[in-house]
C-alpha cells in the first residue's frame, strides 16, 4: 500500500486519539477510588517550575515535602528547615533498605561499598507522606532549640536569626514529611490508617553510601524523588492560586504573599488531583 499524505494525517490523528483515550482511561481509573485526602496550603503547594511559563497557559502546583535527616545532632538547617541531608531521612536505615530489596549484607568497607551497594540502581517504592504530624513537631522543637543556641551567643546577627526561624517553621515551611517506605500498599495503609493525615505515593529510593562521622558505611538510603508531585490545576480553580510564588522562609512570612488552601485527593493509582481550592484572606 502506498501511503499518501492523507493516510499519514489520518494515522497521526488516530494515534493521538488512541493515546488520549488511554490517558483519560487511566485518569478515570485513578479517580474511581479515593485512597487519601489532604488539605494543603501555600506552604505545601507552590507553582511548578517550567521552561517557558509565559508560553504555557496551563498551571501546575508542585507538592513540597521534607525529611528529618540522618544526623539530627548536626542541628537544624535554618535555610531549608531540614535536618542533615535533605533527601536522606533517618528512618531509611540499613534494615529499611534491606526490606526494600537492597543488598545490605556486604562488609562495611569503602571498596565494597563503592563496587556493590552504591552501584545499585534506584528502586521504585511506595512512600508515606505525613501532613502536620510527629515529624513536623520534631522540626518545630528543633527550630526552638536552635533559636536558643543562637540567642545564647549574644551576637546581634545570631539573635536576629533566632527571632526568625521559629516563625518560619511554624508558619512557612511545609508540614508534609516523608516518614516511611515499603512495597505493599495494604501493609502501609494498615500501619497509617488516617487517610486525612497520611498519603501513600509512588517514588524512588537509592543507596547513599554515606559514611557519616563513624567512617563506616551505614547502608542507608535517600529519596530520589516522588512521582506525580506536579499537580495540574483545573481551570475553575486557577483564580485561587493567583499571585502564587515559590519560596521558603521569610518569603512565605510576608504579609503580601498569596494565601490559599486546596484539597488534594490521591486515587487508586496513588496519583493526586485537586478537588477544591480557595484563596484565603491574610491574617
Amino acid at each position: 500500500m502506498k501511503w499518501t499524505r492523507s493516510h499519514l494525517v489520518f494515522a497521526g490523528l488516530t494515534l493521538i486519539a488512541a493515546t488520549n483515550a488511554v490517558v483519560l482511561a487511566g485518569v478515570a481509573y485513578n479517580r474511581g477510588e479515593v485512597d487519601s485526602q489532604l488539605k494543603l496550603s501555600e506552604r505545601e503547594l507552590q507553582p511548578a517550575w517550567t521552561h517557558n511559563r509565559k508560553e504555557n497557559s496551563g498551571l501546575a502546583m508542585q507538592l513540597r515535602w521534607r525529611v528529618i535527616g540522618t544526623e539530627p545532632a548536626d542541628g537544624y538547617s535554618i535555610r531549608s528547615g531540614d535536618f542533615g541531608n535533605y533527601r536522606s531521612p533517618a528512618w531509611l536505615d540499613r534494615a529499611k533498605m534491606a526490606s526494600l530489596g537492597f543488598d545490605t549484607s556486604k562488609p562495611d568497607t569503602p571498596e565494597t561499598d563503592r563496587r556493590t551497594y552504591r552501584g545499585e540502581l534506584d528502586r521504585d517504592v511506595l512512600l508515606v507522606l505525613e501532613l502536620d504530624g510527629q515529624s513536623h513537631r520534631k522540626a518545630i522543637e528543633a527550630a526552638i532549640a536552635e533559636a536558643g543556641k543562637l540567642r545564647a551567643t549574644g551576637k546581634p546577627d545570631s539573635v536576629k536569626l533566632a527571632d526568625e526561624i521559629v516563625p518560619i517553621e511554624n508558619e512557612a515551611n511545609s508540614r508534609v514529611f516523608a516518614v516511611d517506605a515499603g512495597l505493599d500498599a495494604g501493609a502501609l495503609r494498615a500501619k497509617y490508617p488516617d487517610r486525612s493525615r497520611h498519603a501513600i505515593v509512588r517514588g524512588r529510593v537509592g543507596p547513599t553510601g554515606d559514611y557519616g562521622r563513624t567512617g563506616r558505611n551505614t547502608h542507608g538510603g535517600q529519596i530520589s524523588g516522588i512521582y506525580n508531585d506536579d499537580i495540574h490545576v483545573p481551570l475553575e480553580f486557577k483564580p485561587a492560586f493567583e499571585g502564587a510564588t515559590a519560596g521558603t522562609g521569610n518569603s512565605l512570612l510576608s504579609s503580601t504573599r498569596a494565601r490559599y488552601e486546596a484539597t488534594v485527593q490521591f486515587g487508586k493509582r496513588l496519583e493526586p488531583w485537586i478537588v477544591q481550592a480557595a484563596k484565603l484572606k491574610a491574617p
